[in-house]
């Protein structure tokens, strides 16, 4: 098609209807400097581009379901004006990149280790939710763009009603994909993102091992520091004994990068907030209720380590979790 930005400000707007899923490649031709975005039935800007094909023209490639969406075409200046031509190329299924994109997308939410929460609807406007700690996952997508999740071997998932992390946030799984997969969207009475009350308290947890043999060092007690402002009622933390065979291989990873010599920061204006010994595994998790910077240290009661230390930053009292793995330096 061809089109012309008659006036300053002018935008124009196509619309694309198909009845199967494609992905669709639209690219503008011509010497006028424009920007060009694909919208959702409801006007939402799934995708936009300013000068992906050259320094005028956009171009943009996303696969889309089936239903009516729109290309909107405006000048890359507030008062340019010009003409310019549109190309539209679809095929009829998505392409092999788009399927790794909806699937790579998918599992990086249920990584073992991960936490999810599952809402069960208690009436038209109450719901409860379940907290699941992810083992084990499989997803499957088919050729309709239905996605199937099970969790834990047995826990069948519906997007529609599954929170997923987000810097501390969860959001509702089904928000986030329904332009990328055909499953019904049931979200009446859930919210788009759950309510803080409604999540655990954010976690610290990790392995403790013996820098030289990489072996898990069992009996170290781990504690963590914190500022001592805070209310009492509000800043002790709970400890959590993992079960074997529990994992705690998500969360944010922070570095854990060996050091030769790691010289203790000094921690006499913080106040201990909670204590743990590691188990055969060398594993450790501590609930904790404090926000902004914490002082993990881990030693053992005998002298052959030095005393280690990591800080993390905890953003929110609820709904995450930092991996804190320490490694001990023999003496």
């Amino acid at each position: 098609n061809t089109g012309i930005i008659e006036l300053a400000g002018d935008v124009d707007v196509y619309r694309i209807e198909h009845k199967t899923p494609m992905t669709i490649l639209v690219r503008s031709g011509g010497n006028t400097d424009l920007y060009g975005e694909i919208l959702d039935g409801a006007g939402s800007v799934l995708a936009f581009d300013d000068d992906g094909r050259d320094t005028n023209n956009f171009k943009i490639k996303i696969p889309v379901l089936p239903h009516t969406n729109y290309v909107r075409v405006k000048h890359s200046r507030t008062d340019g004006t010009g003409e310019y031509s549109l190309m539209l190329e679809s095929s009829e299924q998505y392409d092999k990149q788009a399927d790794d994109l909806v699937l790579n997308k998918t599992r990086s939410y249920f990584h073992p280790g991960h936490i999810v929460y599952v809402a069960n609807k208690t009436g038209p406007k109450s719901f409860n939710v379940q907290r699941v700690q992810v083992s084990s996952v499989s997803i499957d997508l088919d050729l309709k763009r239905f996605i199937t999740i099970k969790v834990n071997d047995s826990l069948p998932i519906n997007p529609s009603h599954c929170y997923v992390p987000s810097y501390g946030i969860y959001e509702n799984l089904g928000i986030i994909q329904k332009n990328y997969i055909s499953n019904p969207l049931q979200i009446e009475g859930l919210p788009r993102f759950l309510p803080e009350e409604m999540l655990d308290h954010s976690l610290v947890f990790g392995i403790v091992r013996d820098y030289r043999t990489q072996q898990p060092v069992f009996g170290a007690e781990v504690r963590v520091f914190g500022k001592p402002n805070l209310p009492q009622n509000g800043s002790e933390t709970t400890l959590i004994s993992l079960a074997k065979g529990d994992v705690w291989g998500g969360g944010q990873q922070l570095p854990t990068k060996k050091s030769l010599l790691d010289t203790p920061r000094s921690t006499q204006h913080l106040v201990e907030k909670g204590r743990r010994i590691t188990s055969l595994d060398g594993k450790f998790a501590i609930a904790v209720q404090d926000t902004g910077f914490l002082v993990v240290r881990a030693e053992l009661p005998v002298s052959n380590y030095r005393i280690q230390e990591k800080k993390v930053k905890i953003r929110h009292t609820q709904g995450e979790y930092y991996s804190a793995d320490i490694w001990l330096l023999p003496k």
